[in-house]
């Protein structure tokens, strides 16, 4: 596929017995005591099995919680809650895309560029919600972005055009 690395990304086996892609190992999974929890070594039933707890896991497993209570969900991984790339973050939440505006709305039109504005509040919303709900001490604010060009031509091919189309889309 064009566009894709078919290299396989190097695994790095890290002092946890996990896996990840990550070849440092960030102070939060050093230094801090994280909760553990027992291998899963008999049969279980459940409503819902979620694979993976990493952000997307565990936000999954949250909701299907938070929706129904009374719903029995089990939550596996391979590794440490947080461990792989979940772990490896800087955790800053941005409306901004790594890909522009600009070039979603080329791509696909200005109402898909709306829609990826408008998913990404949502989604800051949802984790700002959760935080304050839950009375979650971490650190959560907001802050302004910026995009700086590296060079004076990037700000005429990139930075002027991501203005427009961020403005349209709805940021």
């Amino acid at each position: 596929m064009a566009g894709i690395n078919s290299d396989p990304v190097p695994r790095i086996d890290d002092k946890d017995g996990s896996y990840s892609s990550g070849c440092t190992l960030p102070y939060w999974l050093d230094s801090l005591e994280r909760p553990t929890f027992s291998k899963l070594t008999y049969d279980e039933t459940c409503d819902f099995i979620v694979v993976g707890a990493g952000i997307a896991g565990l936000q999954s497993a949250y909701c299907l919680a938070s929706h129904d209570p009374l719903k029995q969900i089990i939550l596996i991984d391979d590794g440490e809650i947080c461990s792989g790339e979940t772990g490896r973050t800087t955790a800053h939440l941005q409306i901004e895309i790594d890909d522009y505006y600009h070039v979603v709305e080329q791509m696909y039109g200005e109402e898909a560029a709306q829609l990826v504005c408008d998913s990404n509040h949502k989604a800051v919303q949802f984790i700002e919600d959760t935080a304050n709900g839950n009375q979650i001490d971490c650190e959560f604010q907001r802050l302004d972005a910026y995009l700086i060009p590296a060079t004076e031509d990037d700000k005429h091919k990139v930075i002027d055009k991501e203005l427009v189309s961020a403005r349209k889309a709805g940021k």
